[in-house]
């Protein structure tokens, strides 16, 4: 199986990971992950440099956090492939609704998504996909 990475993206000062991983040669599967804070300390523990939080799969309370991304609620996920063409689904944890608080959310949603297709491009390699059709 082909590594997974991790890519930091900060879009109008929010922070989001991007994980990814080749599927195979010519298909990126991606996630995307909204982080909500960072933790300095934990009783008698000082994280340097903080650690990440994200709001947990499943929750009710935007309060409930988790450091780890396979606890964490998904922006969206789904596969980018060599021509451009992509399957994302979004929020799937929490059954795919997307609440935008304005234009400016929305707007900030596809700049993740290009985010996301930049990613998967450096994961695939300049020879693998097709300018014209990945960038249409």
């Amino acid at each position: 199986m082909n590594p997974v990475k991790i890519k930091t993206v900060k879009i109008n000062n929010t922070i989001y990971y991007l994980k990814a991983f080749l599927k195979n040669e010519v298909v990126v599967q991606v996630d995307a992950f909204q982080c909500t804070g960072e933790c300095y300390q934990e009783r008698d523990v000082v994280y340097d440099p903080p650690r990440p939080t994200f709001i947990k799969i499943r929750t009710t309370n935007s309060l409930d956090t988790t450091y780890f991304l396979e606890d964490a609620q998904r922006v969206f996920e789904g596969d980018i492939k060599w021509d451009g063409c992509s399957s994302l689904n979004f929020f799937p944890d929490e059954g795919g609704n997307e609440h935008f608080c304005g234009k400016n959310s929305a707007v900030a949603l596809g700049s993740l998504i290009g985010e996301a297709y930049q990613f998967a491009k450096e994961l695939m390699g300049d020879e693998v996909f097709d300018e014209d059709l990945f960038n249409g």
